[in-house]
């Protein structure tokens, strides 16, 4: 017995340690992300079919979206976010780029422009590195109410966005934010945990596709006054048109793709309610491992048989993954698959050994005295196992002898 749980625990902890069943693990923890509140302040102006059809064919002139940025200007908006590539010169040349490197200039309120890392390379245990930087044009950039952040997001093998960067090395050395974290850091200073935010941040996703605000940038266009419903929102600018495919699947998704700019606006809410989705660290998983491994072997040694020990162990089996579940909705992230893994392959492996050889000496023990002792001798041996030896035992018993008045005739 003591071989098969030592080959279940090199198993077990092997398989977590070289991150085997990463892909299942994903898609179980996908099943438990829940809605949760969302900052109402939030709204996006979508680039939509409708506003596509409305102000012409994209990409749009960059004096569009100069035209965009002053009506904004006299709602004031906390911030706005850009999340539209402006990285290289408008196809309608130098005016068109020149007339929003005016307005951008003159804005009052903050603007961040988008970046992206040309490719986006990460090293494990190091500060994700942009092989090429490719940022907005320097004339969109000289004023002070101006920034970038790269919008970067990492797709995960089965095709799902659960992480972002939120902070990227570029090759010139500095330091880049996340699109997201760069826009709430322009309205909120000191960000919950900021010192201790991981480099890599898996996100804690609070709606489904199409959950969030939106308002068509047509409408705001033809209509000056719905700009007043954006006085001191978070604005965020980005395409929802399903032809410009800027769409990802989520673990919200339900089969239905989030535009990228909505999980944005899914990562700016997650920076500034604090919520977070952090592993737990590698050894203390080990040991949670190691115990459910273990435990399944004290219960088969504190009560006898096979199927009473089995019966506890699911009991233990069902603690453990409610546990698990409970601290996943408070931000901790335990690797489900190998702790229930460890547990069932120890459990399996137990019973197996109960089963094929102390209750087959139980079976025999019991077809042996059965044909010699009593029902109640029979089941006190079987109880009492080391009781029994070879010869019997003696004892100092007083035994009645005694006769029924008429008992001869009343049978006869």
């Amino acid at each position: 017995m003591f071989g098969m749980i030592v080959c279940v625990i090199f198993l077990v902890e092997g398989s977590f340690s070289y991150g085997l069943f990463t892909k299942f693990e994903n898609s179980l923890e996908d099943l438990l992300v829940v809605p949760k509140p969302f900052n109402s302040d939030i709204v996006i102006l979508s680039i939509d079919n409708e506003s596509i059809n409305r102000v012409g064919q994209w990409p749009w002139p960059r004096a569009t979206y100069a035209h965009i940025f002053k009506i904004l200007e006299e709602a004031h908006p906390k911030v706005v976010g850009l999340d539209v590539a402006l990285l290289e010169k408008s196809r309608l040349g130098e005016f068109d780029d020149a007339v929003l490197a005016a307005t951008l200039a003159s804005t009052s309120y903050p603007i961040v422009l988008s970046a992206e890392a040309d490719p986006l390379i990460l090293d494990k245990g190091m500060l994700p590195r942009a092989g090429v930087l490719r940022t907005p044009l320097p004339s969109f950039l000289t004023s002070q109410n101006i920034s970038i952040g790269h919008t970067n997001l990492i797709l995960d093998p089965d095709g799902v966005v659960r992480k972002v960067p939120l902070k990227v090395l570029s090759r010139e050395g500095n330091t880049i934010r996340s699109f997201a974290y760069e826009i709430l850091s322009k309205i909120q200073k000191g960000l919950p945990g900021e010192g201790n935010l991981e480099t890599i941040s898996r996100i804690v996703y609070s709606r489904a596709p199409g959950s969030v605000i939106r308002k068509p940038i047509s409408s705001v266009l033809e209509d000056n006054s719905i700009a007043s419903s954006l006085a001191n929102k978070i604005v965020l600018i980005g395409a929802t048109a399903p032809d410009l495919h800027d769409t990802k699947i989520t673990p919200l998704s339900k089969g239905v793709e989030m535009p990228g700019v909505e999980i944005q606006a899914n990562i700016v809410n997650m920076l500034a309610r604090g919520y977070s989705l952090v592993p737990i660290p590698t050894r203390a998983m080990q040991l949670w491992i190691l115990i459910t491994i273990l435990i399944p072997v004290l219960v088969f040694r504190r009560f006898k048989g096979a199927s009473r020990p089995v019966f506890v162990n699911v009991a233990f089996g069902v603690v453990h993954t409610i546990l698990a579940v409970v601290l996943f909705e408070n931000g901790l992230v335990a690797n489900i698959i190998h702790l229930n893994l460890g547990w069932f392959l120890s459990t399996l492996s137990l019973f197996g050994y109960t089963y094929f050889t102390t209750e087959r000496e139980r079976r025999e023990m019991r077809k042996m005295f059965s044909k010699y002792v009593a029902t109640d001798v029979l089941e006190y041996i079987m109880k009492n196992p080391d009781k029994v030896s070879l010869g019997g035992e003696e004892r100092e018993v007083t035994i009645l002898f005694s006769d029924i008045r008429g008992y001869t005739t009343f049978s006869e």
